[in-house]
């Protein structure tokens, strides 16, 4: 009688990890495919790098942050990716982290359904408004605010490019 039981949770188990693997694994396809779009959009930049931030959402809103160094003086390109977010979602840029108390906004924008570029000299342009007799900006924070909504894994897709 015991082992009759565990013949039908047995099966129930292993079909349900199967679905949650197969639903993973087109979510990283639609990842993976947003992020080439991203790659081409930053043409003639060079490709540098790309970081996809994940998040599950919650009934309230959340805020995920990354920081991106400049090594060079030269301009570089953003794309960030917003196509996979089911609610809103927006980029903001700061000149320094959110534990500071003296950080500007550099630029803010809504990323929410579409493909986004931003520049390294609009943002540089900005900072210099805003912090005169300053040098270029050496790295950049960026601050995503995620909309609440009920449960589901997205993610924001963020590609570096480099003139």
């Amino acid at each position: 009688m015991k082992y009759t039981q565990y013949l039908f949770i047995l099966p129930a188990f292993v079909l349900l990890s199967a679905m949650i693997r197969q639903d993973h694994s087109r979510f990283d396809a639609l990842v993976n495919t947003y992020k080439e779009e991203c790659k081409k959009s930053i043409k003639p930049a060079r490709y540098e790098s790309s970081r996809v931030t994940y998040y599950a959402l919650r009934r309230e809103k959340q805020v995920k942050s990354v920081e991106v160094f400049f090594f060079t003086d030269r301009e570089y390109i953003f794309a960030l990716n917003g196509k996979i977010a089911s609610v809103p979602v927006s980029a903001h840029f700061y000149d320094l982290p959110e534990s500071s108390a003296s950080r500007h906004l550099l630029k803010s924008v809504d990323i929410t359904g579409k493909n986004v570029l931003v520049s390294s000299s609009e943002l540089n342009h900005s900072y210099r408004e805003k912090v005169p007799r300053s040098e270029r900006l050496k790295k950049a924070y960026i601050s995503y605010e995620i909309g609440g909504s009920e449960y589901a894994q997205e993610a924001i897709i963020l590609v570096l490019g480099l003139k």
